[in-house]
């Protein structure tokens, strides 16, 4: 009768292992400060492409709103391309925006302007993301409600 030598009891044990730890990281959910974060870095990705643009193309360039997608779309007249789009499960205050109103414009020289903020929801946690007018910069609050 042939028996099991230690190191491969050791060895399926190990996978088993390994296979158990990817399966509950797969199947639990994003912790939500994980989101929010992921969800913000996401939007402050558009506006740096926004702003980037404007500095190369000596233009100015917006970020808009489009309500009926639910997305953010960077635009100099046309639309380029950049977009953003809300997750999901989040709720969002574009302020007194409606579509296709401009939320942040970025100038060549590197500077923003911007008339509201965007204020996202996930769970129990608000951000606040406005624009910094000097630096043209991203900048967000955190309030836990």
């Amino acid at each position: 009768m042939r028996r099991f030598t230690l190191v491969e009891i050791i060895s399926v044990t190990v996978i088993m292992a390994m296979l158990a730890a990817v399966a509950v990281a797969t199947l639990r959910d994003t912790p939500p400060n994980l989101a929010m974060g992921k969800a913000a870095d996401g939007f402050a990705l558009l506006c740096g492409q926004a702003r980037v643009r404007a500095m190369e193309t000596g233009a100015d360039c917006a970020v808009a709103f489009d309500g009926d997608r639910r997305f953010y779309a960077a635009q100099d007249g046309k639309e380029l391309g950049f977009s953003w789009s809300i997750p999901d499960k989040f709720g969002f205050d574009p302020g007194k925006a409606s579509a296709g109103d401009e939320l942040f414009r970025f100038f060549p020289d590197g500077g923003a302007a911007g008339k509201a903020a965007l204020i996202l929801r996930y769970e129990n946690l608000t951000r606040k993301l406005y624009i910094s007018p000097l630096t043209g910069m991203l900048e967000a609050d955190n309030e836990a409600e």
